[in-house]
């Protein structure tokens, strides 16, 4: 079976893999050192990581951050354990890009630390700014990944001994050299000029080691291909002796284990409250909520999610049953009642187990209500935790009157978050 980068990580007899030629560059550290009368004991290592921040990446995104954080948590204590009496001086940048379209709220390109304030030492600031990120953005397949490794290359300001740049992605770069995706917006090439030749030729010159982590292995093989062929050989023959050893090199691994990885689509469950206490602006700002939430998805490149839409009051009612979201009904009808949790639930479990669903796909139930449900719901939470691989729960309350006690409970049994919201802000917690 093909070995992951928790795989590499957690085991130490492999370290070897993710740090090829590490000791011959500790080799080399300590003989320049010892020449120069210096102590051998310090070498300076500088990891980057490009991450993927597009739409496609929400279901692999929780995932990718946490590995981020294996890294930087682990890497000293197991280099340490590997050459005792080594003094390590560890500092990590992260370059996070979507693509051409998103230079909005959240950018096409951003680079924490900011470049000129270089690599940062500080793990806890670093790996808070990691947890901050959001998937989004996207519009076609393929992300500005040139734009990404281009600024990693020529950016960023690599000044160690040992420099490692990990790439995590679940789609290839624009271009037809790099893609056979007929939604590329730029097929013809990235639009800012950058080709896998230009961006490679940056980093082989500041003598990194590239580490490709693959998600979505057809999508990004060609891509993958492409950026060895130009990096594991010479770029410029005329430049190069290809009788000396080169520094640098790229190797990839899978970031999961592909038998177990999911399609990289959701199965959304909506709950919506329909009680009487609901009728009017509530149920209009909760309608404009649930659109908008849809419509990201639709733009993100939800393109394979289904949605299942279940309202509420004292019974269920299952107005959309795994609909594909660009088919979803933003506006289901509305009854009055009063409330029961427990049947809003009955209806979820329905939904959940329906034959429609895209094998695969990760399951999120969103529930929202503005009352006291009846019934005991936190024990339903935990049996669709158990039942259903993957299952989170999210609540949202709106308004005073809520059971407040039980939504909670609700997400954390579903290791997801609750929001209290009012009318005014009910779209911002969707």
């Amino acid at each position: 079976a093909e070995r992951t980068v928790r795989d590499v990580l957690s085991n130490p007899t492999e370290l070897a893999d993710l740090y090829d030629g590490l000791q011959d560059d500790m080799s080399k550290a300590r003989e320049a050192n010892l020449i120069r009368g210096d102590k051998p004991d310090i070498v300076t290592i500088e990891v980057a990581f490009c991450l993927d921040c597009t739409g496609s990446m929400g279901p692999f995104i929780a995932a990718a951050k946490g590995q981020i954080l294996t890294i930087t948590q682990d890497i000293a204590a197991k280099i340490e354990e590997k050459y005792p009496g080594l003094k390590l001086d560890i500092k990590f940048s992260l370059v996070a890009f979507r693509d051409y379209g998103d230079e909005g709220s959240y950018g096409r390109i951003e680079v924490f630390p900011p470049v000129d304030q270089g690599f940062s030492s500080d793990q806890a600031s670093f790996e808070a700014t990691v947890q901050r990120l959001v998937a989004t953005g996207g519009k076609d397949g393929p992300e500005d990944l040139l734009g990404a490794l281009h600024v990693a290359g020529t950016q960023l300001k690599w000044k160690a001994r040992i420099k490692y740049l990990i790439i995590i992605t679940d789609a290839p770069a624009h271009g037809r050299d790099c893609n056979d995706d007929p939604s590329d917006n730029h097929a013809s090439g990235d639009p800012d000029g950058h080709t896998m030749k230009s961006v490679t030729q940056a980093l082989k010159q500041q003598k990194i080691d590239l580490m490709f982590c693959r998600i979505k292995h057809q999508q990004t093989r060609k891509t993958e291909e492409l950026m060895r062929k130009c990096y594991n050989t010479n770029i410029d023959d005329a430049a190069q002796d290809l009788s000396k050893p080169q520094d640098g090199g790229m190797t990839s691994i899978s970031l999961f284990d592909g038998d177990k990885m999911a399609m990289g689509c959701f199965h959304f469950v909506f709950c919506l409250d329909e009680s009487g206490s609901m009728r009017g602006d509530p149920w209009q700002a909760l309608l404009r909520a649930f659109a908008t939430f849809i419509n990201r998805r639709r733009n993100d490149q939800g393109a394979g999610d289904v949605v299942s839409t279940i309202t509420f009051e004292s019974s269920h009612r299952l107005q959309g049953e795994a609909v594909p979201i660009d088919m979803v009904n933003t506006r289901p009808s509305f009854k009055g009642g009063g409330t029961n949790f427990d049947a809003a639930l009955q209806g979820a479990d329905i939904a959940l187990q329906s034959t429609r669903v895209p094998p695969g796909a990760t399951p999120m139930l969103i529930f929202m209500s503005d009352g006291c449900g009846g019934g005991n719901p936190v024990p339903t939470i935990e049996s669709f935790r158990n039942r259903y691989p993957g299952f989170v729960c999210h609540t949202v309350g709106l308004g005073s009157g809520i059971h407040r006690g039980a939504l909670e409970g609700m997400a954390r049994a579903g290791h997801g978050t609750f929001q209290l919201t009012d009318v005014g802000t009910i779209g911002a917690a969707f």
